[in-house]
C-alpha cells in the first residue's frame, strides 16, 4: 500500500490524475516492486481543465464522480481506500452493479450523507436514497490493524475536500510505525512543504532513511511510475480550477472546480 500511495503522490505532484486505480491496474514484480499501470484514462491537467465523469471502474469510483459533480486528484485516493479494504477483505468493498446501486452500497457502509454534506450541484438528488445509518468500518473490518483502519477512514471520506492526500497518507503512523519513510519524492509533493527536518518518531526523514535500518525496499522512485507521455496537457474546453490553499495540501493535490465533459 505504501508503494501504491508513493506512485499516486508522484503522479499528483506532477499534475496527473490516474482516474482508474484498481487491483487489475497494479503490477507487482518478482522483486516486490509495485508499479501503477494502464494510463488510458489518466490526464495531465492545468488550472484550466475539463474532465469527463465517465471514468474509474465502478467499484472504485468516488462519490463525487457518481454524483456528477466536479472532481480532481482525490478520486484516486478514494480508489486507494477501496483497494486497501479489498486487500484485507479479499473481496470488493463496494460491489455495485450500476451507478445508483454503487452509491447505495457506499451509503450502506458509510451512511447516507446529511443534507449539508450533499453537494448542491449534484445531478443526483439525496431524496432518491433512503436514509441509512453508518454500518461502520470498524465492525466490517474487524481484525484490521487500528492504524490501518484509521488510514482507511481518512481515504474513504465522502467529501473530497476532506479526504486525505497521497502525500499526507504516506506520513500516516500506519507506515511510520513500521519504519517506512519517504525515500524518493517529488519536489512538489506534500513532503516538500513538510521539509526534510520534519520529525517522524523522533528522527528527521533524512536521518531515518540513512539509519541503516532493515526495513524492506518500499521506495517507489519516479522511474518506477510509467506515465503515458503522449497524453495531451490541454483540453478542448476549460473551467476554473483551484487548489487546497487552506488545507496545506501540496500543489499537486487539487480538488477544485473541474467541469464535466460530454
Amino acid at each position: 500500500m505504501w508503494q501504491i500511495l508513493s506512485g499516486v503522490d508522484f503522479l499528483h505532484s506532477h499534475r496527473i490524475v490516474h482516474r482508474d486505480l484498481k487491483p487489475q491496474n497494479i503490477l507487482v514484480s518478482r522483486d516486490g516492486s509495485v508499479k501503477l499501470a494502464d494510463f488510458g484514462l489518466a490526464r495531465i491537467y492545468d488550472f484550466s481543465s475539463l474532465l469527463t465523469t465517465v471514468v474509474v471502474t465502478l467499484w472504485y469510483r468516488s462519490p463525487e464522480i457518481l454524483l456528477g459533480t466536479t472532481y480532481a486528484t482525490p478520486v484516486d485516493l478514494w480508489s486507494c481506500g477501496c483497494i486497501l479494504a479489498e486487500l484485507f477483505l479479499r473481496r470488493p468493498l463496494f460491489p455495485g452493479q450500476y451507478e445508483v446501486d454503487q452509491l447505495g452500497k457506499i451509503f450502506g457502509v458509510l451512511g447516507t450523507p446529511s443534507e449539508a454534506e450533499w453537494p448542491p450541484n449534484s445531478s443526483v438528488v439525496r431524496e432518491a436514497f433512503s436514509v441509512q445509518q453508518s454500518q461502520g468500518l470498524d465492525s466490517l473490518m474487524a481484525g484490521l490493524d487500528p492504524q490501518a483502519l484509521d488510514l482507511l477512514k481518512k481515504l474513504l471520506v465522502f467529501s473530497s475536500d476532506q479526504r486525505i492526500s497521497a502525500g499526507k497518507a504516506l506520513l500516516h503512523p500506519y507506515f511510520s510505525d513500521f519504519g517506512f519513510t519517504p525515500l524518493s519524492v517529488s519536489p512538489t509533493s506534500d513532503f516538500a512543504s513538510e521539509g526534510s527536518s520534519d520529525s517522524m518518531g523522533g528522527h528527521s526523514m533524512s536521518e531515518t532513511s540513512n539509519s541503516g535500518s532493515s526495513e524492506p525496499n518500499t521506495s517507489l522512485s519516479p522511474n518506477n511510475v510509467s506515465v503515458n507521455t503522449s497524453m495531451s496537457p490541454t483540453t478542448n474546453a476549460s473551467t476554473s480550477f483551484s487548489s487546497h490553499e487552506t488545507s496545506g495540501d501540496s500543489l499537486g493535490d487539487l480538488s477544485g472546480n473541474m467541469a464535466d465533459a460530454s
